[in-house]
């Protein structure tokens, strides 16, 4: 098992204030404030869909736990949240702490990602300061990691950008341009799959083994692809702080070779006037007149003149949109899977079995499902990776939130005290509509602001280069 100096030493005790400043752009109300709107209801439950369920509340928690309840109560039955939480939010720009484009130490550009014909919206992110040049860059899915990243201006360069988001756990990707080459396909082989399941009861040395075997994987080339999630799995990578230096340095590094073969491989439409087009080599992508949409991409049809042929081509407009390759690494199935400790047990599981005719001998239970099929269960030291991403807003685990810290230490605890064994995982909780609704809408209000601050940067760009 990880040593006890090994573990995340990182500050992770969060005051409800601190945590609501950082996630959702709280700010205290002016004490002569006087509400010219308020909810019939106050929410009651917002510990739990502001993800701090399980902290403590501290004086200044207590202080403002009205106008806390007031700005979870908007978000979550509101659809024009952002006009009532003006006095709450640094986002909107009547607040006295208004946090104004001219702030921010990093560029954004929205791009879209299209793989078999599904679009995904992207944010291109990077630092305003001219640095050390990289054959990556750097993108972002939701729209509240880049705005947490202004606000706390992590911009300074590229390597600090990425350093903070390590540090939270934020979902990013570092793309690179694919170039057209005539090299071979090639197959590779990742040599990771399940845990073996032992001929015993599971114990601590089975799970020392497991932390072992995971720690590798992470430092390995095929750790960077960790980087694409949060959540569960975006915390058990920052466990071993030892090793933190070293994997953001494989990070830094960009996409590994085998990237270009079996990882995520998009076409990313981007316009001709935006900030990326500027760090992208003319040679590497294609103009398209078209129109690109969260449904899809429409190809402008070739209009006819009034004698039936083709009219002449209308000239390339700066608006045009653009499209070029790009790919990062990405985990495979069974590396999300062997990363949480899932076993493999499709023959069954041994399970210690005591009776009046057996006592202290362990059997091997088969699994079946309510069909009579053998359906093994997938026993895990931590909760299977589609559980935790059903149960949270965003790519692939979003955010970590201080309640998931408390359950995780929990779980270790109880893990290291032998009081827990693994997870069956047959038991698959959903998110609530309402812990979803809040997230959404602040999700909604966070890319309503980037809108504005990319405008904001175009004209800035535009104002310098004339």
């Amino acid at each position: 098992m990880l040593m006890r100096d090994q573990r995340d030493p990182q500050q992770r005790d969060w005051s409800i204030l601190s945590w609501l400043s950082l996630r959702y752009g709280f700010v205290e109300p002016n004490p002569m404030l006087i509400r010219s709107v308020v909810p019939d209801t106050v929410q009651k439950n917002w510990v739990h869909y502001l993800g701090v369920r399980g902290v403590e509340k501290r004086q200044d928690d207590v202080k403002y736990v009205f106008d806390i309840e007031y700005f979870a109560d908007c978000l979550q039955n509101y659809a024009n949240a952002s006009g009532l939480i003006w006095s709450l939010s640094d986002l909107h720009h009547e607040n006295r702490r208004y946090l104004h484009p001219s702030q921010s130490l990093i560029n954004v550009d929205r791009v879209r990602l299209e793989r078999a014909g599904h679009i995904q919206n992207f944010y291109y992110i990077s630092p305003k300061a001219i640095g050390e040049k990289y054959s990556w860059f750097m993108a972002v899915e939701e729209a509240t990691s880049v705005v947490m990243a202004i606000r706390k201006g992590w911009g300074k360069n590229l390597e600090t950008l990425v350093k903070w988001f390590q540090h939270f756990g934020l979902p990013f990707r570092t793309f690179k341009v694919q170039k057209v080459t005539n090299r071979p396909v090639v197959q590779f082989k990742s040599g990771i799959g399940h845990l073996k399941a032992p001929d015993r009861d599971f114990n601590l040395t089975d799970f020392a083994e497991y932390e072992d075997e995971r720690e590798r994987f992470f430092s390995s080339p095929r750790g960077r692809a960790v980087i694409g999630h949060g959540g569960l799995i975006r915390r058990l990578y920052q466990l071993n702080e030892s090793e933190q230096a070293h994997r953001l340095r494989m990070v830094m590094q960009g996409p590994t070779e085998r990237a270009a073969f079996d990882g995520d491989a998009y076409t990313m439409y981007f316009r001709l006037d935006s900030i990326i087009a500027r760090s992208i080599d003319k040679r590497d992508y294609i103009q398209i007149d078209c129109k690109v949409t969260e449904k899809g991409i429409e190809v402008k049809q070739e209009e006819l003149d009034e004698q039936g042929e083709v009219s002449e081509p209308t000239s390339i407009e700066p608006s045009v949109w653009c499209a070029v390759t790009v790919h990062d690494d990405a985990l495979s199935t069974r590396e999300k899977e062997f990363v949480m400790g899932v076993y493999d047990t499709a023959n069954g599981y041994f399970e210690y079995i005591y009776s009046n005719f057996v006592a202290n001998k362990f059997h091997l239970v088969p699994h079946y499902d309510k069909a009579g099929m053998l359906d093994p269960p997938r026993l895990s030291w931590f909760q299977h990776p589609s559980i935790f991403v059903a149960n949270h807003f965003g790519s692939n685990g979003g955010i970590w939130a201080p309640n998931d810290e408390i359950g995780f230490r929990l779980r270790l605890k109880n893990i290291a005290e032998n009081q827990e064994t693994l997870n069956k995982n047959d038991q698959k909780k959903t998110m609530t509509s309402k812990t979803k609704a809040v997230d959404e809408r602040y999700e909604n209000i966070c890319r309503i602001y980037l809108e504005d601050l990319a405008e904001y940067v175009r004209d800035q760009a535009d104002f310098n280069h004339c």
